[in-house]
């Protein structure tokens, strides 16, 4: 089915309604940044669904703030992402990527909710995220939120290992016309451009646009990649204020966009090539989104909003020719309860309509499914010993159709020990629903070559899942302490213990001969629920302020997995998981303004070994130097992976496509703003 004409419609028109005068940005300061108190203050709404000092966060709370992107090397989400914490980046090909927090990771990680300005982007296919088509402008982000851990209780399934929330910037904030133009070896020609107005005294919107040409990599050997992708996307923000206790934000967003990658397909037919054919595969990709949200603030902690999206995506290529709508509305309510309880709860409805075509790949039985989840949450702050000591206790209790009901409660505590000083504690369970692969899907897991054991027969391997298979669930059991020691140095630090049960197997079953296409024997694989284990880490930051010209920040972390199958399970698949992500990841960022109008930023990132695909440890150094002309002009050079000509990151899994290595990039940008 082709994009939905009201949809394109209503963001083309968007786009072209641009009649104000422009202005350049308002309160953009490229020579400052916020101060460590001005970050712990900074207001994030990741845990609670309402504003909260980072400072006060009973969580492993991470902000990518506005100008930790403007001072990144980053092109795309993904890499702004590479330097937090507990979060495992890697990259496939030239535009797939592999992102998790705390472990299980893969280009189909189902661990990880992730968000912009609160829709969830993550596909039902799979329950995780198609990465290469999520994206925005970045001039237009105000901050991204990252909780490591579990968040279900508030934002409900999927929220496992981990919460992303990409928050973008209110359009009263980005008036003017903004145009940005970037070129390179590797971002070959991308740019975009902004342009914000007013609709009256109460009113202000804006419009974007932006397209983005990525250069094939190459394979170990040099050889050309075939991975390219070009994309281009538009959008569009309205926010109105009509009272002071009222706000209305009205927003959309329509891509469009085709790369390749180069896939070994299995063939019966194809025995010299040890049964894999190697082919170029088209990939096209299309898709938006549209956004309502009012939110009514009636005074003394007394507060309600109502949320509606529906969502787009359709995506065509040999193995995945997919197509999806969503319907999602939420009612959240925040009500106080005396001086010493905060309450809060909400309701949820989405409905989701897909449909996939099959091949002689993979198919969905039913080949088109329709879905809904009910939800409701509810969550309530008590505040003891002079709200010194706040325990927040919460639960989601959630209805899909392939497991039923799910209830995931979460029990956290903070402790200011001092101003300065912040101890908290925490016990979550989450669960990771079933995706439509895990209950619907038919799909080919490869060829083994013929044996004396087999009789001398090739082995078809396919998977046929049974519809039976059950939610993943994790207890989370969490400490962590933050601290401001001086004016110029604060310390983070979360440790975590996660028990995992019911999580993907793969169970061999029967085996049978069939004379067609070719003799040969077919052995039938099931997915159920039969792994278990543990996972055991620490995450640490530092921030420092060494000069008024120059921060420094570093963090590390370290992950442990103990994964097992259970009694009677067969898998030698999914326990390799935990193997699959780095023991051990190390970041140092250094940001200067030796000259008030020069920026000199250089990050380095230590990612360890990952034994599952013999992948070396690497380290990778990028760096920028942004120049301010003045007001209207800014320029930058930057270089990413400087110290390596190429290495690779990260293979496909589920499907046999040949991971490609990620080369050094060097590429020029300039941006105006009037």
């Amino acid at each position: 089915m082709k994009r939905p004409p009201l949809l394109a419609g209503i963001c083309a028109g968007a786009l072209l309604f641009s009649t104000q005068n422009s202005f350049a940005d308002k309160d953009l300061d490229f020579l400052k940044g916020l101060s460590l108190e001005q970050l712990a203050n900074i207001e994030v709404s990741i845990t609670s669904k309402r504003p909260q000092r980072a400072g006060d966060v009973a969580a492993a709370l991470h902000v990518i703030t506005r100008e930790d992107i403007r001072r990144s090397s980053a092109t795309s989400i993904p890499e702004l992402l590479r330097t937090v914490p507990g979060i495992n980046v890697a990259k496939i090909d030239a535009h797939k990527w592999a992102i998790t927090a705390r472990g299980f990771n893969g280009r189909f990680a189902n661990k990880l909710l992730v968000m912009i300005d609160g829709r969830s982007v993550y596909t039902p296919l799979f329950s995780g995220v198609f990465w290469e088509v999520q994206d925005t402008l970045l001039q237009d982000v105000e901050r991204i939120e990252v909780i490591r851990g579990p968040g279900a209780a508030i934002w409900g399934a999927n929220a496992v290992n981990g919460v992303i929330n990409i928050i973008t910037r209110q359009s009263e904030d980005t008036q003017g016309t903004l145009l940005y133009g970037m070129a390179g070896n590797e971002e070959r020609k991308s740019g975009g451009g902004r342009y914000g107005g007013r609709l009256g005294d109460n009113a202000s919107y804006r419009v974007y646009a932006k397209y983005s040409d990525r250069d094939d990599a190459v394979f170990a050997n040099g050889d050309d990649g075939a991975d390219g992708m070009d994309t281009q996307r538009g959008g569009f923000r309205v926010d109105w204020q009509p009272q002071a206790d009222s706000h209305f934000t009205f927003l959309g967003d329509i891509y469009d966009g085709e790369g390749g990658e180069r896939i070994s397909l299995d063939n019966l037919l194809s025995p010299a090539t040890n049964f894999k054919d190697t082919v170029t595969n088209q990939i096209d990709v299309s898709g938006g989104n549209l956004q309502g949200r009012w939110q009514h603030d009636e005074g003394d902690g007394h507060a309600e909003t109502v949320q509606i999206i529906y969502d787009y995506a359709d995506r065509h290529d040999l193995i995945i020719d997919y197509e999806r709508e969503t319907f999602d509305i939420e009612y959240q309510r925040q009500l106080p309860l005396g001086d010493a309880n905060e309450l809060m709860w909400g309701l949820g409805y989405r409905y989701i309509r897909d449909e996939f075509e099959g091949n002689q790949f993979v198919r969905l039985v039913p080949r088109r499914n329709k879905e809904e989840l009910i939800s409701g949450f509810i969550q309530d702050d008590i505040s003891l010993a002079d709200d010194q000591v706040v325990v927040t206790l919460g639960a989601r209790i959630e209805h899909n159709g392939f497991s039923g009901f799910e209830i995931q409660p979460s029990a956290r505590a903070r402790w200011h020990v001092t101003e300065e000083s912040l101890l908290w504690v925490a016990v979550s369970r989450a669960v990771r629903t079933p995706g439509r692969g895990d209950h619907h899907a038919k799909l080919g897991f490869g060829i083994s070559p013929p044996s004396p054991a087999t009789g001398g027969l090739p082995v078809v391997i396919f998977a046929d899942q049974p519809g039976d298979f059950d939610s993943e669930t994790v207890v989370a059991y969490e400490l962590g302490f933050r601290t401001q020691l001086n004016t110029d140095i604060s310390v983070d630090i979360a440790s975590f213990y996660n028990r995992y049960d019911k999580l993907r197997s793969t169970e061999t079953g029967a085996t049978s001969f069939s004379p067609f296409p070719v003799p040969h024997l077919a052995t039938l694989l099931t997915t159920q629920n039969k792994v278990a284990g543990d996972a055991f880490g620490v995450e640490a930051s530092v921030d420092w302020r060494a000069a008024d010209w120059w921060r420094l920040r570093a963090n590390w972390s370290a992950l442990y997995m103990d994964l097992h199958a259970k009694g009677g399970s067969t898998d030698t698949i999914f326990v390799r998981q935990e193997d699959e992500s780095p023991e051990q990841q190390f970041n140092l960022i250094s940001s200067m303004n030796p000259w008030s109008d020069i920026d000199v930023d250089m990050t380095l990132r230590y990612v360890d070994k990952i034994e599952a695909f013999g992948i070396d440890d690497y380290v990778a150094v990028d760096a920028r130097i942004g120049w301010q002309i003045n007001k209207n002009v800014h320029l930058a050079l930057v270089g990413q992976n400087l110290f390596d000509s190429s290495h690779p990151e990260y293979q496909e899994v589920i499907f046999d496509i040949q991971e490609t290595e990620v080369e050094r990039s060097i590429y020029a940008y300039i941006e105006l703003q009037f």
